[in-house]
């Protein structure tokens, strides 16, 4: 029987991870942008809009109308959707239907870029824009995007496909996040054209906001690897995966594959990871199943399990919705796909627009930063007003103190 009442889990308040080299890659940006020519943007399929990074968009936004005004010949910003052997194939020509109307000046492309033939179709993409601008020395291509979504792997990929012989790995991969630390020297990825690419540490949020939306987005990242492993609990992550799977296919979850044989979907967490420590033989001292473990296998599964969408077994019409941020009520069910995403892409721009213009995605301590700088530059006007250079007054403070001592 599917199930229709299926209740939001209670989630932990998302962690802060912005470490330094993100820091130092977000002040780089900018003055690396004019030297670029075609900008790959790496998303994840399952999370088309909270992979989204709004800080970065604003600085590409900038970069186009800086390259229109300077007349120059390539300004390309290509968002690759990767992962997209795990997204329902139903859902892919209405969700780049609904793209290509509200961002115009983007192209996008959903590959899953372990897939030879699909990194094959991005080198073929980068070729044919070269060609049309012989003219040109060479060809920048900044590859982009948040934490563990790819970005390595891609740059490599395109590296064996345009450089004949046995090539090493241009930059390092791996599961867990932040593993790109800092801006890669240029790697030539084609010879005709010639074309350079450079791989970038993951840009993160520097805060996740407030409330339920800023706890979701948080686990929505976490859930994907996007987080630094450790700062959450696997239960919370076991519980909201569980959610967002009866969501997708409330009938027959694809998590059923990993439970006893004639189980049902579940919305209890405690039943669920029961039913799947039994399956598993996760067994502490005293008999006990091992509830933690199970969570933790849980996620794995998800993580690693290759080729089969969340939704695999069901229509269009079964499903609450597309991905983990398409989603829509029970009553909506069975609604044209593509007006149902253009709801839930409304309700989401209209979301962060608010969250942005109360301050929901300032952290406590970076509104306080921002205070002791607002204050500090008050007072550097205010001995400027009064004809007093600060500069000089902190150094005859400082010789004072000197000669005291």
């Amino acid at each position: 029987m599917a199930l229709r009442n299926i209740p939001v889990p209670s989630l932990p308040v998302p962690p802060t991870w912005f470490p330094g080299h993100m820091n130092k890659f977000t002040r780089q940006l900018p003055s690396l942008l004019p030297r670029t020519h075609i900008v790959l943007e790496v998303r994840d399929s399952r999370l088309p809009l909270t992979s989204i990074n709004r800080s970065l968009q604003e600085e590409l936004r900038n970069w186009r109308e800086k390259q229109r005004v300077h007349n120059n010949p390539i300004c390309r910003h290509i968002v690759l959707l990767n992962k997209s052997d795990r997204v329902p194939s139903w859902g892919v020509s209405p969700f780049l239907s609904l793209m290509e109307e509200k961002y115009p000046d983007q192209e996008f492309v959903f590959t899953c870029l372990r897939d030879v033939k699909d990194t094959k179709k991005v080198y073929k993409m980068l070729a044919d824009i070269g060609k049309g601008y012989p003219r040109l020395e060479a060809i920048n291509v900044l590859i982009v995007g948040m934490p563990n979504i790819g970005k390595s792997t891609l740059l490599n990929g395109l590296r064996n496909q345009g450089i004949k012989g046995p090539t090493p790995k241009a930059v390092r991969t791996g599961p867990q996040p932040g593993l790109t630390q800092a801006l890669s020297n240029r790697v030539k990825i084609t010879e005709s054209p010639p074309t350079y690419a450079f791989d970038t540490p993951g840009m993160m949020l520097p805060f996740l906001g407030h409330g339920p939306s800023g706890a979701e987005r948080g686990a929505k990242l976490a859930l994907i690897a996007g987080i630094k492993e450790g700062l959450y609990q696997s239960e919370s992550l076991a519980e909201y995966l569980l959610y967002k799977l009866n969501v997708l296919n409330p009938s027959t979850p694809t998590y059923l594959s990993i439970l006893p044989a004639g189980s049902s979907p579940t919305t209890n967490l405690d039943e669920f990871l029961t039913l799947l420590a039994k399956r598993m033989g996760m067994i502490v001292s005293g008999g006990h199943y091992d509830l933690q473990r199970a969570a933790t296998f849980f996620v794995d599964w998800w993580r690693k399990k290759d080729g089969v969408s969340d939704s695999a077994d069901a229509d269009a019409d079964a499903a609450f919705g597309w991905g983990f941020d398409f989603q829509w009520p029970v009553e909506r069910q069975g609604a044209d796909i593509r007006t149902l995403m253009e709801e839930c892409h409304r309700n989401f721009e209209d979301h962060v627009e608010t969250e942005e213009r109360e301050g929901g995605m300032i952290s406590d301590a970076q509104k306080e930063k921002k205070i002791k700088e607002e204050r500090g530059q008050a007072r550097l006007e205010k001995l400027a007003r009064q004809g007093i250079n600060p500069r000089k007054s902190s150094s005859t403070s400082s010789k004072r103190g000197s000669k005291r001592r």
